[in-house]
């Protein structure tokens, strides 16, 4: 075999051997940019602190006054604490929540005052993403539940969302006077009902979602969102459980404004007598 033979074969051996050996190291760092992307710790200094990754979040597990806890951050910016036995459950179901977001839901963001927990909700679309309590505060609390409440939902719009407006809290109910209101229904069970639907359909009611007519729905003045009412027509004996998701009625002497369907059962074609019961508060 020549010598140009022999040069060529040792130079095609070469070039292969050098082709794997790059091939491999991207492999493995590819493999270790995975590692380090699935799992982290954190060299803070503080003892027992562990780190979760995931694709916005992070949770950190650590102690809070000698109870285990479990602080919850968005793209590194701390924004709930849980503490408790539950932390760690309550900390990824939210965690979750919020790796499901879209930006363009957090313009419907919206922070509650919960009378009957007597705490401050945030709510997407009318439906729970936290309830902030003695177990779920803000990292940096300001000690004041309803600045805590505006200032988490105001960090996650900044953080995720697209939108630029900042949270305002929902209307308060006052729980004294929520109260009043339940005991004067347990004391006085009668009052004027009536309906709509025809032309409400599809609008949004107080509470932020859509009215539908034909839903066991209505309307008080004052009665917290959620509430269940059994409403009994006197003219005839038939009942039906509405649920509270607007307000109204505005006229003076009525007491509540049912939905098409409710009234429909109730067999009430414009007004009429009824007794109110509340049955979930």
């Amino acid at each position: 075999m020549s010598k140009k033979l022999w040069k060529k074969i040792l130079t095609t051996f070469v070039s292969t051997i050098v082709i794997l050996n790059v091939c491999d190291v991207k492999v493995h760092s590819q493999e270790r940019q995975s590692t380090n992307d699935l799992t982290a710790t954190t060299s803070s200094g503080t003892e027992g602190w562990q780190e979760r990754v995931s694709p916005v979040a992070t949770t950190l597990n650590h102690q809070f006054k000698g109870k285990p806890a479990v602080t919850l951050r968005v793209k590194n910016i701390p924004i709930f604490t849980f503490i408790g036995q539950n932390s760690q459950a309550k900390s990824q179901e939210l965690l979750e929540k919020i790796n499901q977001l879209q930006p363009e839901s957090l313009e419907q963001i919206k922070v509650t005052w919960q009378s009957a927990n007597r705490s401050y909700s945030i709510k997407i679309n009318s439906e729970l993403l936290v309830e902030l309590n003695k177990t779920v505060f803000l990292s940096d609390t300001t000690k004041n539940p309803k600045t805590d409440a505006i200032q988490a939902a105001n960090r996650l719009i900044r953080l995720l969302g697209n939108s630029s407006s900042l949270v305002k809290v929902e209307k308060e109910t006052s729980l004294v006077k929520v109260q009043r209101d339940i005991n004067y229904l347990k004391v006085r069970k009668k009052g004027v009902a009536s309906w709509y639907g025809p032309g409400f359909h599809g609008n949004k009611t107080a509470n932020g979602e859509r009215f539908n007519s034909k839903d066991y729905t209505a309307a008080h003045k004052t009665l917290p969102f959620g509430t269940k009412v059994k409403v009994t027509n006197l003219s005839n004996g038939r009942s039906v459980i509405v649920r509270i998701n607007d307000r109204g009625p505005f006229i003076k002497g009525r007491e509540i404004d049912l939905s098409a369907q409710a009234a429909r059962v109730l067999e009430i074609s414009g007004i009429a007598q009824v007794k109110l019961e509340v049955v979930n508060f």
